[in-house]
Formats: C-alpha cells, sequence, structure tokens
C-alpha cells in the first residue's frame, strides 16, 4: 500500500498513514497520487512534493552544501487570459504557458562566487527540456534518479523528461560579479522551434564556502547482466496507441488486477525489460518499486538522454529500444509500470506486474 498503486487511492473523507522504511540511497525523490485516470489532474493542481535522502557515504565527499546546494523543480502551467489556471489535456499531454520554479515564476537566483551543487526534478506533466547551459561546454553530471554517480558524467547538452531527476556541479568563482548565466531548453529537434530559458543565475560580489570538486563520487556497482534470468530473451513492451482506448502498452490498456504471464515475476529475480517505441511521440517509461539501470540503447533520430546511474525513469525517444535491467528482490506484491507523461499514463499507458514467492 505505500508504494502508492491506483486501487489503494485514497477515497473522500478517508485518510491514510504511509509508514515505511526510508532505504534509498541519498538523493532527491518525489512523490505524488496515482489514481488511474485523475493523476495527471491532481498532479496539475499542486499534489506533489519533494524529499532529500542523505547518507554517509555521501557526507564524507563534502559536497557544497546550505546555501550553495540548490533543489530545483521545474514545471509548466497553462494560465488563461482571466490569469486562471486550466487544465489542458491532450493525446500529447497537458502543456502550460508559464514556467515555474518552486511553485513560483520567480527564475532568477542570486549565487555567491565558488562551487554550487544543483539539483533538478522535471516535474512537469508532459514538457520535455532539451536542457544546455548558455556558453558552457561542460555540465557536471553528479547524480540522477537514483543518486550519486561513480564518477563525474561531462554533458554538453541533455534531453530532460518528466519525472526524472539531475544533479550537477557549476563553479560560479569563473565569472564576475553581475553576470547572468542562463539555463536554457534547445528545440527537441534541431531546427523545429526555438531554445527559451528556463532558469537564470546572476553572480553576487559575495564569495561561497570553498568546496572542491571530488574525483570520485560513489561507490554503487553495475547490475552484471549475466544475472538475468531472460537476458538473451528480454521482456518486449511496445509504446503504441490502440483505437478507442488511447495510449497503450503492448496493446494494452490499464485495468486494475489484470497481468499477462509475462508481467508476473518470481520474486528474487532479475530481468531484462526492453522499451520500444515506433511512434513519433517521446516516452518517459516508469518502473515502481526498486531502481534500475539502462543496459543499451538502440537510438533513432534524437540522442542525449540520461542514462548513467540508478534510474527509475527513463527517456524512450522515437525510433528507440531501450533495455533495463532490474532486479526484483526486495518487495513482493503488485505494482505499476507507465509512461511518466501523465495524460499518457492516464489514458491507458499503464499495467500491473506482480511479484511471487
Amino acid at each position: 500500500k505505500n508504494d502508492g498503486h491506483p486501487h489503494n487511492a485514497i477515497k473522500t473523507n478517508e485518510s491514510y498513514q504511509y509508514d515505511f522504511v526510508v532505504e534509498n540511497r541519498a538523493g532527491m525523490y518525489w512523490y505524488h497520487p496515482h489514481p488511474h485516470g485523475r493523476t495527471g489532474f491532481q498532479v496539475y493542481q499542486g499534489l506533489a512534493g519533494l524529499f532529500i535522502v542523505r547518507d554517509q557515504e555521501e557526507k564524507n565527499l563534502n559536497l557544497p552544501n546550505e546555501e550553495q546546494e540548490l533543489s530545483l523543480v521545474l514545471q509548466d502551467r497553462y494560465f488563461n487570459d482571466d490569469g486562471q489556471l486550466e487544465y489542458r489535456p491532450s493525446m500529447m499531454g497537458a502543456f502550460g504557458n508559464k514556467l515555474f520554479i518552486n511553485g513560483t515564476d520567480e527564475r532568477k537566483f542570486n549565487v555567491k562566487q565558488g562551487l554550487y551543487r544543483i539539483r533538478l526534478l522535471n516535474g512537469c506533466n508532459a514538457r520535455i527540456f532539451n536542457i544546455a547551459v548558455d556558453g558552457v561546454q561542460e555540465i557536471k553530471q553528479i547524480g540522477s534518479d537514483g543518486g550519486l554517480l561513480a564518477e563525474v558524467n561531462s554533458l554538453e547538452r541533455f534531453y530532460f523528461a518528466p519525472a526524472e531527476r539531475f544533479e550537477f556541479l557549476f563553479d560560479f568563482s569563473q565569472y564576475s560579479t553581475g553576470d547572468i548565466i542562463r539555463v536554457e531548453s534547445l528545440p527537441l529537434v534541431e531546427g523545429r522551434g526555438k531554445k527559451y530559458t528556463i532558469l537564470e543565475f546572476e553572480v553576487s560580489e559575495d564569495l561561497g564556502v570553498m568546496f572542491r570538486e571530488p574525483s570520485k563520487l560513489s561507490q554503487y556497482s553495475k547490475i552484471n547482466p549475466s544475472e538475468a534470468t531472460n537476458l538473451n530473451s528480454p521482456k518486449e513492451f511496445e509504446l503504441i496507441p490502440k483505437r478507442g482506448t488511447g495510449w497503450t502498452i503492448n496493446g494494452n490498456g490499464y485495468e486494475d488486477n489484470r497481468y499477462e504471464n509475462y508481467e508476473i515475476i518470481k520474486y528474487g529475480d532479475t530481468e531484462v525489460w526492453e522499451f520500444y517505441n515506433p511512434t513519433g511521440m517521446p516516452h518517459p517509461m516508469h518502473i515502481h518499486g526498486t531502481q534500475f539501470q539502462v543496459l543499451n540503447r538502440s537510438s533513432g533520430q534524437l540522442k542525449g538522454c540520461l542514462d548513467q546511474g540508478w534510474k527509475d525513469t527513463v527517456l524512450v525517444m522515437p525510433g528507440d529500444r531501450v533495455q533495463v535491467i532490474k532486479r526484483f528482490n526486495t518487495f513482493k506484491g503488485t505494482f505499476i509500470y507507465h509512461c511518466h507523461n501523465l495524460e499518457h499514463e492516464d489514458m491507458s499507458m499503464m499495467r500491473n506486474f506482480k511479484i511471487i514467492d
């Protein structure tokens, strides 16, 4: 009941106390409601929250903290001419005409001259960003959905899908007082559309605390593919629309207590799942329960997805085949997997899987 399955939705005038042990690695996590057919609307209205998990391994790294650690939630919302919030779902998803950071329209942050740790969560219902920092060729990623990477991963730009998290280090000491550094979203497809500013950092004259970029980060190990019981025959999940249903997985929509044979998993097994997207619409695929690692990606035309580290959401671009490897060795019971474009999920792009003895 603590994983948020739709059949555990809290009814009107009822309550439920969530009680669970936090076994997660240090990282940036979030939560939101999950009633089938209403998730998109409820999250759009504001029912979502953020929490940070810390541990001793992270503490030992002496990463930037306090004022030099920023946690930023990106969300877009649509406001009509009267200034009223409108939820406007479609086959594409629900997109806004205004961008918010941490629930406000203030998107400029004053920073000191020093090294910062910046955490990002894409909390949008459907919007995918193509993030770059203006004038910067190297974005130093240190963490993803499931916490710290093994070492710094340098990127020039990256696609950032709903539910994904991204942590990076940025050194503002190389700038002068008054300089403006812009984090931008480029067109998803080069030559189609215009870039726009997501947020800005303005460098102050104040000197920050001295922090150093660590040479190594986390000691996490990659899952050995030989663990998988189906390494040579991955389970396949085709992401396709179906007339009369909307978006589906393998042509199947969501049914409360329905499982296909391939959705029943033996406790303790490790499996490889392959998501295939033959359509022109991106799909960020999210699997509940424990996190996974991206094993392989065969890309279509659009490259630049976030595949490093522990993940719980993987972006499957048009034409992509993405294989993930996941251990089912922590909890038993019924869980869900779905597209984290919340309007796709609400249409029926969500399915159960069950872990049994």
